[in-house]
């Protein structure tokens, strides 16, 4: 349920640069809780508008994942992401059916995550060693530092770094690169999360063979999940990607996210106060009313937008128009939230949800 402003934003930064985009589409929710179809059938307008801005030489893919309903195994799933691993399968289905070779490169992330122009340009001339040929591929992947941006333009997070997406190379992706003299590791479902002892983290490798030299390929959840990335600063330890975090058109979609979602209350509908949903959204709430988060964990740069003066920007955040625009839309949702909903204190921590599974992060 991203809206047009990740969406858009990601295709700005990365157009032209792509041969390939895999956009996948689900009829349900983590939670398997029933969504309409934005994309789908691929006549529609939103399905022909999706696939038109990511440069006149990129071949973009709308995929779907229709869930029909059959028991999902989560035996020995750390995480309630099984759905997520099954629908970037998809991803990988188009890989293969493009021809990607050893020589490319994959990036798995969520759109509304992306690096930005700069660090791409780079990472297509320069000698990166995870990309060079050879890959005994222990760990093989490179993420972003990620600047974490809150619903808003003007609200950024102080001091604190996202670490997705995540850039392989086609010599350690399952299905592209040679795994005949490579072990193979059991997973969940085939597809999902690595099983403990074969590098599901960094020292994990008690089910491999002994003397392992050339390890397990990746799957779509190992790179976006596996640890032991390396993560990729640019000059002056400035943030090589953009995460632009819950900008959702209405608050209405917010809530649904939270209920039904990665973040979900198991269904449960909550009828309290937005910040008290997370502390994401109550930064978010705090930065558009102005009030004070000297209290959170994570705060926001008092210098909004021009904390990053100089910097990579996200190429529509640099019109003035239309920061201020998106500012006061979603000010506006939160308003009109708060007379229904009360505003939230931050005293009664207990009953905040904070249970989330991939959207938390690193200070750096």
């Amino acid at each position: 349920d991203d809206s047009w402003h990740p969406i858009a934003n990601h295709a700005a930064e990365v157009n032209g640069l792509f041969h390939t985009v895999a956009l996948v589409e689900s009829n349900v929710t983590h939670m398997r809780t029933e969504r309409t179809m934005r994309f789908y059938p691929p006549e529609v307008i939103q399905a022909r508008a999706i696939k038109a801005i990511w440069g006149p030489t990129t071949h973009v893919f709308m995929e779907y994942y229709h869930d029909v309903g059959a028991p999902i195994d989560r035996n020995g799933d750390i995480y309630p992401l099984i759905q997520e691993d099954l629908q970037r399968e998809l991803v990988l289905d188009r890989w293969i059916a493009q021809g990607m070779t050893t020589d490319d490169v994959g990036i798995i992330g969520d759109v509304d995550e992306f690096f930005t122009r700069d660090f791409l340009l780079a990472a297509s001339s320069c000698d990166v060693p995870q990309l060079r040929p050879g890959q005994d591929c222990r760990h093989p992947k490179i993420a972003g530092s990620t600047l974490v941006f809150e619903a808003a333009p003007q609200c950024i997070t102080r001091k604190r770094r996202w670490f997705h997406p995540d850039m392989i190379s086609g010599e350690c992706v399952d299905g592209i690169g040679d795994s005949s003299k490579r072990p193979q590791a059991k997973r969940v479902m085939d597809v999902g999360f690595r099983f403990k002892g074969y590098l599901r983290e960094d020292n994990d490798d008690e089910l491999l063979p002994e003397n392992t030299t050339l390890f397990p390929l990746y799957k779509p959840s190992d790179t976006r999940m596996m640890g032991g990335a390396e993560i990729v600063l640019g000059k002056g330890n400035e943030h090589t990607a953009f995460h632009l975090h819950n900008f959702f058109n209405s608050v209405a979609l917010l809530r649904k996210k939270y209920k039904t979602y990665t973040h979900g209350y198991r269904g449960e509908e909550r009828l309290h106060a937005l910040g008290q949903f997370h502390e994401d959204i109550d930064l978010t709430v705090r930065c558009m009313t102005n009030r004070t988060d000297d209290d959170l964990r994570y705060r926001r740069d008092k210098r909004g937008f021009e904390a990053i003066d100089g910097m990579a920007q996200p190429l529509a955040f640099q019109n003035e128009k239309y920061q201020q625009a998106r500012f006061n839309e979603f000010k506006e949702e939160i308003l009109e939230d708060e007379k229904k909903y009360g505003i939230y204190d931050g005293i009664d921590e207990e009953s905040r949800h904070d249970n989330s599974v991939d959207d938390s992060g690193d200070d750096y």
